[in-house]
């Protein structure tokens, strides 16, 4: 038994100066040996087992691997966005334009019309006879006035008398011209071609001057209404084109036709109006709509919104790799945003643009750079093993 004991505590005092021993020897000890041979191996080699060699061997599988968008610039337009609302180009109140009962209404709610087309007739009433004797006067004051002109030829009668008997002939023309006008106005026509909106008379009701009767809508083409915000205000003019888009989904294409030239005191903003036509008569007065105004053309690069990021400053930019594999923070500007990304300037014509691990380095720092496409290999992969 006690023998046992001793032979176990050889062995391990034999095991621990084994393993101890590569600690007691040189630094360059098991650099000159060949790990194929066993035989000492040139000590100006430099091998890959070298304390320099190991270092850089180590910094370089330090280096965080990120994954890159090789991005190449594009012509970008650069827009103003608004937000505005769409009118109908002209609406109007048909209003009587002299008192009486009404006899018929020949169009109802919803109706299309054309320009002159009569929408509502009066009763002429008592208008027929004062006519009449409109006529009759005037026939009358006419052949005074021949009889004065006769007269002052054979020195009869004094010039005055003339041209009294000349005022009263001008007098009755007026009275017939008025009598006229009152009895077309009996008939009331529309002033422009569109819908009837709204009825707002009965047959027999009894309208004084100036008494709605109807609503009309120019739906031929739209306004676009909108506020131009003042820092912009430079950059829009009259005659510009312009894109529109209704809430609808409906896309259109007007002309800036308007540009207030004095900001509203309370929002401090210009009333801006875009000109569009409607050849189909679409529904859209009163439809809220996005205006978009280009004004200039960029070379920008487009970007998901993953791949932008805040500088210590807070400074909006993306994160970029070097020549040299080195990340670089390069700030930007949005010139234009779409559903799926932005477009954006101030990186170079060519940039490798960080898209996965930016998060995890920093400025100035080395890395390891994969593009789209060799990460999801290198994935692949390593799901397999």
């Amino acid at each position: 038994m006690q023998r046992s004991i001793w032979i176990s505590l050889g062995l391990a005092t034999t095991l621990a100066l084994w393993l101890g021993s590569a600690y007691l020897l040189p630094d360059d000890a098991g650099a000159n040996v060949d790990s194929a041979t066993g035989y000492g191996a040139d000590p100006g080699a430099n091998p890959a087992g070298s304390p320099g060699a190991i270092g850089a061997a180590a910094a370089e599988s330090s280096r965080m691997r990120v994954e890159v968008l090789q991005s190449r610039a594009t012509s970008v337009v650069r827009e103003i966005v608004l937000q505005g609302q769409a009118q109908a180009v002209r609406s109007a109140q048909i209003a009587a334009e002299t008192a009486g009962r009404i006899r018929r209404l020949a169009v109802r709610e919803g109706q299309r019309v054309a320009s002159d087309e009569l929408l509502a007739e009066l009763y002429a009433d008592e208008r027929p006879a004062r006519l009449a004797q409109a006529e009759a006067r005037l026939r009358q004051r006419r052949a005074d006035l021949a009889a004065s002109e006769k007269l002052l030829r054979q020195g009869l009668q004094a010039e005055t008398e003339l041209l009294a008997r000349r005022a009263e002939v001008a007098a009755a023309q007026a009275d017939l011209a008025t009598i006229r006008l009152d009895i077309e106005r009996t008939q009331i026509r529309a002033p422009f071609a569109g819908v009837i909106e709204l009825s707002q008379r009965e047959e027999g009701e009894r309208v004084a001057v100036g008494e709605a009767l109807f609503t009309l809508v120019d739906d031929s083409a739209l306004a676009i209404n909108a506020q131009l915000p003042q820092r912009a205000a430079a950059e829009v003019q009259p005659g510009m084109a312009a894109q529109v888009a209704l809430i609808s989904g409906v896309e259109l294409r007007g002309e800036v036709g308007f540009v207030a030239a004095a900001a509203d005191p309370a929002t401090r903003s210009y009333r801006i109006e875009v000109d569009v036509a409607n050849p189909r008569r679409l529904r859209a007065a009163g439809m809220s709509a996005e205006l978009r105004i280009p004004v200039e053309t960029l070379s920008g690069h487009f970007l998901s919104p993953g791949a932008l990021a805040l500088g210590a400053g807070g400074e909006l930019g993306v994160k970029r790799v070097d020549a040299e594999d080195r990340v670089v923070f390069q700030t930007v500007e949005i010139v234009r945003t779409e559903s799926d990304g932005a477009w954006v300037t101030g990186l170079p014509s060519r940039a490798r643009i960080v898209t996965l691990g930016q998060g995890f380095v920093q400025p100035g720092q080395l890395v390891e750079v994969v593009s789209a496409r060799q990460s999801a290999v290198l994935d692949a992969a390593a799901g397999t093993d």
